[in-house]
């Protein structure tokens, strides 16, 4: 338990230092504040961006057409949503390295989730080496229908697009063509929405393997529906899960079946840059916990210290939750209960930071309830990804809970094979679990050739 509140104050030291004392945020800071001169190209799947190649800074001036070709460097937290590959082949008219201290364009790419269900990225073009004066935001969102294809080839366009005003000065000028797309008179005009930025979504999906002795099926079915805007946010969500293991072990079968339904809904309103209200709805059925059905309602206010408009670079919120909770158990609780209703509050301190330097994500939570401070849980969950020097990264995951508020644990004891198949919750006081990477490159600076051949051959 010591150890495990010991990470839990490690990390947290950790990201103050990130989110506060970090030098290329401030220094960010006051250069945005000094120069005006940012480009933000704003695009979807369906349009064509637009964008303005002005170049009056001085230090653009700096590459002319005798230098090398410009050296990039595409920074992604995760790279499964930057097409790397893909990126290179389409960019090959530029020479790729494999770390940022040694690009002049470094292509910062940061990836959330979208109100449609598709995503929105984020793409900070930053100079290096006598380019640090041009800086350019560019924004592109994808749909939930699209394809990887169409993804890959909306981002290689935005990239292009955000590398003119530096390839105009450098070798590749003379390769450059620009093309916008003519509309018609009645694209000119500005359709309604028909659906009022609804978005509806189902999904079923189903997991199976096995071997003679051995089988497992895990299976999921969700319907979702959410309105989200700039003033509010509307959403609801019905799920039901299933579970269900079978082992064959010296001729004795042993077997587990958990499901697992509910229902999710929230209402949050806007209020200024930094505050918002709403409320959230909770409602479950558990055979793994014990849970007939247990519901609760929590209105809940939160502040963010930094503004919203700042989200895809920074954000440190603080939510307190406050509500109710009521619960029906299947079996009777090691409190003796078969049903009771709980007075419950929550307060949860986020965190999001994307630097170049990396990312930082911590969430740590604390709930307890009103009529028994004694039955209470904080937990924590963190990703980092940090990239210390000059080929040295460091990659972090993890969560943490010291656990104090099983209330709904089962008074029969558990039988082993249940519970070797985690068909049944435990009472236990703690829970974790942690992966953790490091990485060092060195050689060659240049990572810009793409080569597939035998490639996934193991």
């Amino acid at each position: 338990m010591k150890r495990i509140t010991t990470i839990l104050a490690a990390t947290l030291i950790a990201f103050c230092l990130f989110a506060f004392a970090s030098p290329e945020i401030s220094r960010a800071e006051n250069y945005a504040a000094a120069h005006t001169e940012t480009t933000t190209i704003l695009a979807d799947s369906s349009a064509t961006p637009q964008t303005s190649t002005s170049t009056s800074t001085q230090a653009a001036s700096q590459i002319s057409a005798s230098q090398p070709l410009l050296k990039l460097f595409l920074n992604c937290s995760q790279s499964w949503f930057c097409y790397e590959e893909y990126i290179k082949t389409e960019l090959s008219a530029f020479d790729f390295v494999r770390d940022r201290f040694q690009s002049d364009v470094e292509m910062l790419v940061i990836r959330q989730d979208g109100a449609n269900g598709g995503a929105l990225y984020t793409i900070e073009m930053l100079g290096h080496h006598g380019l640090e004066s041009m800086r350019d935001t560019l924004t592109f969102a994808t749909k939930q229908s699209d394809t990887d294809d169409m993804i890959r080839q909306q981002l290689a366009k935005v990239l292009k697009l955000g590398l003119v005003r530096y390839a105009v000065k450098s070798q590749v000028n003379d390769a450059i063509t620009l093309d916008f797309k003519k509309r018609n008179s009645s694209e000119l005009t500005k359709q309604a929405d028909p659906w009022d930025y609804w978005v509806f979504n189902t999904e079923v999906w189903a997991n199976m393997e096995g071997e003679s002795n051995y089988f497992r099926l895990s299976a999921e079915a969700n319907v979702s529906a959410r309105r989200i805007t700039a003033d509010s946010k509307t959403a609801f969500r019905v799920w039901f899960g299933r579970n269900q293991s079978n082992y064959t072990v010296n001729g004795e079968q042993f077997s587990a079946t958990t499901e697992r339904w509910g229902a999710t809904g929230q209402y949050v309103k806007s209020i200024d840059e930094h505050w918002s209200v709403g409320v959230t709805y909770f409602g479950e059925h558990s055979i793994f916990r014990n849970l007939q059905f247990a519901q609760r309602i929590t209105p809940a206010v939160e502040y963010n210290i930094f503004p919203y408009s700042e989200n895809t670079r920074r954000q440190l919120r603080l939510v307190y939750e406050a509500g109710f909770q009521h619960l029906s158990y299947i079996q009777e609780t090691v409190f003796s209960k078969m049903n009771e209703g709980r007075p419950m509050q929550r307060l949860s301190v986020i965190t999001d930071v994307n630097q170049q330097w990396g990312s930082v994500n911590i969430a740590l939570r604390g709930m307890n309830y009103l009529d028994n401070f004694s039955q209470h849980r904080l937990s924590m969950d963190s990703r980092l990804n940090l990239r210390i020097v000059e080929g040295l990264s460091i990659n972090v995951w993890g969560s943490a809970s010291l656990i104090r508020d099983q209330i709904s644990l089962a008074k029969e004891s558990v039988n082993q094979s249940t519970a070797l198949l985690q068909g049944q919750q435990l009472p236990t006081a703690f829970s974790y679990w942690t992966s953790f990477g490091i990485s060092y490159t060195f050689g060659s600076i240049f990572n810009s050739v793409v080569n597939p051949r035998m490639g996934q051959i193991e």
